[in-house]
């Protein structure tokens, strides 16, 4: 049984969609490069922020969809150590008491007994 990640048709929809993404995101860029550049240095405003973060999020996003394709929605095997159901609860140390604590010498005896 193929899954649909592995059909031709679904190879060249992911690889063209993350093209089409990046073309956004190359719309996205000419905006902001327009906008930043339209005045003088100042301050970043909000809507040049979200420009930017949207940039990035196309960026990644394109990139993702164009360089690894459909391998992105791949099975990957999982270890057993790493599963949710394997894992035990932890085991907590009881509090040390005042009977087996050895406190730590004072440093006037220390430096005595090299002396």
């Amino acid at each position: 049984m193929a899954y649909w990640y592995q059909t031709r048709l679904a190879q060249v929809g992911v690889r063209a969609g993350g093209l089409i993404v990046l073309v956004l995101a190359c719309g996205t860029g000419t905006i902001l490069y327009r906008h930043v550049h339209a005045h003088a240095p100042a301050q970043a405003t909000m809507g040049e922020l979200g420009l930017c973060a949207l940039l990035v999020l196309l960026l990644v996003i394109g990139s993702g969809l164009l360089f690894v394709g459909p391998a992105l929605w791949k099975q990957v095997h999982v270890p057993g150590r790493w599963s949710v159901e394997f894992l035990e609860p932890a085991v907590m140390e009881p509090h040390p008491t005042a009977s087996n604590v050895h406190p730590l010498p004072h440093p006037a005896d220390t430096i005595r007994k090299y002396m």
